[in-house]
């Protein structure tokens, strides 16, 4: 089997182009992409796809956050989130979203949505307080109570006593030791529920693989493909069976290793435009090369070569 990878397109569709240009004269079996396609552009992305007949398997990456799950790109193309497809006795599996944002993720909305309702209901008095504060304050700035000329109302001598009150109330429970209480606790809920959704996806993965095995006799984790954003971290320990090869992304280093029977393949990143980083200057941004991945698949096992994009 013959396949095309590649991820971190970041939106640039210019090097989509170049990368159909360099392989026009190729085929392959299937299309794997390993997120970080980027919102603004997925669907010119899947339309200059066309030009393949092969299947298309593709997960989300931090940068495709607005994408919901369900999207249709074509039939022949694929989102592997939460699914297992066979292709030349080889099958295909994988989650969308990664630890730095999980999008439109169901498990992370599942999981989010819980602490969040648990917390506001441990603490529904001093937030319930809080919100009372808060429409007093707007219904007293669109109704006042005292009446003062328009010009006055706009200068900055003028301080509505009524709004003062209630803000110095609002103030007083925003810094009450119930609310400090309420905030250390939403920072704590946030931090374990962030673990626990990374922790559920990778054993939704095990999950799946444990349901193929038992539904489908001929199913084998020896021919089985992984396929992340980021790297499935402690993948050996979510599945006792090691798969044939792990693939992903989001980390900009081309790079194949062995190891406990995996093949672990980093096929980034197609993208070559430096993206400015907050933290630095722009006179410090340096061109970056692209790159894509060519992986062969036989009974003798797996090989991948890193292809510059020119």
């Amino acid at each position: 089997m013959r396949i095309l990878a590649f991820s971190d397109i970041h939106n640039n569709l210019n090097c989509l182009d170049r990368l159909l240009e360099q392989v026009a004269q190729e085929s392959f079996d299937c299309i794997i992409i390993a997120g970080d396609i980027g919102s603004e552009c997925i669907d010119d992305f899947f339309l200059k796809l066309n030009i393949f007949s092969c299947p298309i398997y593709y997960v989300l990456g931090n940068w495709d956050s607005k994408i919901r799950y369900d999207r249709d790109f074509g039939e022949n193309v694929f989102h592997l989130h939460n699914t297992v497809l066979e292709n030349s006795g080889f099958y295909f599996t994988g989650f969308s979203g990664c630890t730095t944002h999980w999008g439109e993720n169901d498990l992370n909305h599942k999981i989010m949505d819980e602490q969040r309702a648990s917390l506001r209901n441990k603490h529904s008095k001093i937030l319930g307080q809080i919100k009372r504060a808060e429409s007093k304050i707007e219904k007293l700035i669109k109704n006042p109570k005292i009446y003062v000329s328009e010009e006055y109302l706009n200068s900055n001598h003028f301080v509505d006593p009524y709004i003062e009150k209630a803000q110095l109330k609002l103030d007083e429970l925003i810094y009450s030791s119930e609310h400090f209480e309420y905030e250390a606790e939403y920072e704590e809920a946030m931090m374990s529920a962030r673990s626990k959704v990374y922790h559920d996806n990778r054993q939704m993965i095990f999950e799946l693989i444990l349901k193929t095995k038992k539904e489908n006799s001929s199913f084998n984790t020896k021919k089985l493909i992984v396929i992340t954003h980021d790297r499935f971290a402690k993948l050996n320990h979510y599945l006792p069976w090691p798969p044939l090869a792990h693939v992903f992304g989001h980390v900009h280093t081309f790079n194949h290793t062995y190891w406990q029977n995996i093949h672990f393949i980093n096929v980034s990143h197609l993208d070559d435009t430096p993206h400015e980083h907050p933290l630095y200057k722009p006179k410090n941004l340096k061109p970056v090369g692209g790159n894509f991945c060519l992986i062969e698949l036989n009974e003798n096992g797996v090989k991948s070569e890193k292809v510059i994009l020119v």
